[in-house]
């Protein structure tokens, strides 16, 4: 970081003007000096200027680009720290970003937090860079005092500048213990890193220790020699371990010296891990001079193991956008959910030590999990919980602990499993901001998965359902238009010869009438063929594909107009009409003329039945919300007629179901219908010679 009296200098640059004084307003909150450009040419100007630490650039920008600003930036400083941010993440953009020299690389919205750590990074790689040259410029104006010094100082400088080009942390951490055992001169020595998550040191480089002690080693902070050295960031030599009064040895065999180094690795004041020498060659005691070299090793060293775990982040970042594209790339060429769940499973492993993953979907009314998929190991237990359900209350789908108890408790019960998996976690699928169920992944080995483990199998697994989802809507849509199109072209062949039979009987009827008169036959067949022109009009009215197109209307609106339609027929069969609508009813979606149809109906219903005259009510307001979360506006149609016996509620929707002597039972049934199709509800009420109440909820738009 940059002297006391001087505050990290950052260009924000991004072409939204709030979002740009935003990110200065919180950077500023930091203690930094910001400074804005809204487009690319008013950037590139104030970067020739130069002086900035920092610069944060959106990839969209009008003239030039982000990527064009990185190039610039670099041309003048090759050194340069650049974050770029984009809305529209690819592939092919965050292969550029990262291939043309970008320090990281952000989705947005931009979460601050990871703003945050990321400039703050940024920062500190800029200025951990600066101040290694000017230690080098004054290494080498004190080259004639120092010069026993400047060897030293150059090995370690050489050795930097090695690690610096190792990028694969594995390979990295062997590199920094094998370059600290041969430049101190020990036969032992460990590089352990610290696991944040649980505040342990573990070894994950080593010489001259068994691989037992590397596997099973894990150190709280604060406790031992090199947990003290992690809490406190203060470098420690013991000459003699045995005497120390502070450490006392309590594994001799471990050691041939009694000496010991161990040194910080930190990142801008913060501890990243330890580096650890025993065993001194030749049995000798370390020095004061071997603890300073061994600290500026551990200088050098935590800048390199902390660019490549940068690397190692963007690469895995890098995989993730890899394993997206290629889930959305493969999932229309998908039939089932079977092979959605199994392609998942394939691109998940690749990024995260999945050994097993589990699809449960969720009932929101029964608050019930179900068995969907399992793949990976254990998969032949499938069978014995499949379709198997899991109750689950709203407290423990927030809670992560919750989740994966329940389902790691239901299979330890139902399995022969019990202890084998050690890791598992149960992930939340969201489609559309709803619940849509529970993706889980286990892992035979200890502590296998971390936070960004969940939330990323979280994104995977809902964006995956919602493509999964819209593929199969788009599919079911094409299949019921090609339905559509042949149902039109058969009801169009079957007009024809039911208009020809149709006339066929008028003329016999004319022809004949004492036959017809004295005969059911020509009234029987008379009524078979209206079911069958109404069968017709229903399949045309289905292949439509404009006859279900909505608009917004208020319901009370609807209702004057049909009012005014049957104003003769109330006043022809002595009818009184009393209407109740609520004032500012919110609109309704609906197809205007279906709606009509469906209260034409229900009118001309409740007017046959007062057949010696009544009172028809008209009811019209907003209802409170449902179970399903919905809002409706309500319509109660109340007559005073003979009322429907208890024992017909439920035939009155049936097609062709009828009590009128001349009709054909597709009035009500065509209601219903009609009413589901706008998502609505109908409901009966209604007594043997009480009169019936019809109550039709409609969403709200």
């Amino acid at each position: 970081m940059p002297d006391n009296n001087e505050r990290p200098n950052i260009l924000v640059v991004d072409d939204e003007r709030r979002m740009a004084e935003s990110l200065q307003t919180l950077l500023i909150g930091l203690d930094y000096d910001v400074d804005v450009a809204f487009d690319g040419n008013q950037a590139a100007e104030k970067i020739k200027e130069g002086g900035y630490d920092l610069i944060v650039s959106d990839i969209k920008l009008p003239h030039k680009s982000g990527l064009e600003l990185l190039k610039l930036a670099r041309e003048i400083n090759p050194d340069a720290v650049v974050i770029l941010m984009t809305a529209y993440a690819s592939l092919e953009s965050a292969v550029g970003a990262i291939g043309q020299g970008a320090y990281d690389y952000l989705l947005k919205p931009v979460e601050f937090t990871h703003l945050k750590i990321a400039v703050s990074r940024g920062l500190d790689k800029h200025f951990s860079n600066k101040a290694r040259i000017e230690l080098l410029n004054e290494l080498k104006e004190k080259n004639e005092q120092l010069s026993r010094r400047l060897a030293e100082l150059n090995a370690l400088y050489k050795a930097g500048h090695s690690l610096s080009t190792t990028i694969e942390i594995k390979e990295l951490l062997t590199q920094i213990m094998e370059l600290a055992t041969r430049v101190i001169g020990a036969n032992t020595g460990s590089v352990m890193l610290l696991d944040g998550d649980r505040n342990v040191l573990r070894i994950h480089a080593s010489i001259g220790v068994k691989n037992e002690i590397v596997s099973k080693t894990e150190l709280a902070v604060g406790s031992s020699i090199a947990g003290s050295v992690a809490q406190t960031g203060r470098p420690v030599m013991i000459e003699n371990i045995e005497t120390d009064p502070d450490f006392k040895r309590q594994a001799k065999e471990h050691y041939e010296s009694k000496s010991l180094l161990s040194v910080p690795l930190q990142v801008k004041g913060s501890v990243i891990g330890v580096i650890n020498l025993t065993d001194k060659v030749g049995g000798e005691k370390f020095t004061e001079e071997d603890l300073k070299l061994l600290t500026a090793l551990a200088s050098q060293a935590a800048i390199a193991i902390d660019d490549a775990q940068h690397f190692e982040e963007a690469s895995r970042k890098l995989r993730e956008f890899v394993a997206l594209y290629e889930i959305a790339s493969e999932l229309p060429n998908l039939e089932d959910f079977p092979q959605m769940a199994r392609l998942v499973h394939f691109h998940i492993r690749n990024i995260m030590p999945v050994e097993m993953t589990l699809w449960l979907s969720y009932d929101v009314k029964q608050k019930l999990l179900t068995f969907n998929f399992w793949d990976g190991w254990g998969r032949e237990n499938y069978e014995k919980v499949e379709n198997a359900e899991i109750p689950l209350e709203g407290k423990q789908i927030e809670s992560p602990e919750g989740r994966a108890s329940v389902i790691l408790e239901f299979l330890n019960k139902h399995l022969a499993i019990d202890g084998q998996i050690k890791s598992f976690r149960a992930v939340p699928i969201y489609t559309k901001g709803h619940f849509y169920g529970l993706f889980c992944m286990g892992s035979l080995k200890e502590d296998a998965f971390i936070t960004d483990h969940e939330y990323l199998a979280s994104i995977i697994t809902s964006q995956a359902a919602s493509l999964y989802e819209r593929q199969r809507a788009m599919l079911n849509a094409t299949r019921l238009m090609t339905m559509g199109n042949m149902m039109s072209e058969i009801s169009h062949d079957l007009r024809k010869p039911l208009t020809n039979i149709k006339g066929g009987l008028q003329i016999m009827k004319e022809r004949w009438p004492e036959i017809a008169d004295n005969d059911s036959f020509f009234e029987m067949a008379q009524q078979e063929l209206s079911r069958l022109s109404e069968l017709v009009r229903e399949l045309v009215d289905f292949s439509n594909p404009t006859r279900y197109q909505t608009e917004k209307k208020r319901i009370d609106e609807v209702l004057d107009r049909v009012i005014r339609l049957v104003q003769h027929d109330l006043k022809r069969n002595n009818i009184e009409l009393h209407t109740d609508f609520e004032e500012n009813l919110p609109s309704v979606a609906i197809n205007y003329n279906q709606i009509i149809e469906v209260f034409l109906n229900m009118f001309m219903n409740a007017i046959d039945a007062m057949e010696e005259g009544g009172k028809l009510t008209l009811k019209a307001r907003r209802s409170p919300e449902l179970e399903d979360g919905k809002s409706y506006v309500q319509i109660q149609i109340i007559d005073t007629g003979k009322g429907i016996p208890p024992e017909d509620h439920e035939k009155v929707f049936e097609r062709y179901y009828t009590t009128k002597k001349s009709g054909t039972g597709l009035g009500l049934s065509v209601v219903d219908r009609i009413i589901k199709a706008h998502n609505g509800k109908i409901e009966l009420k209604s007594k043997a010679r009480k009169g019936t109440t019809f109550i039709i909820s409609l969403p709200v738009s």
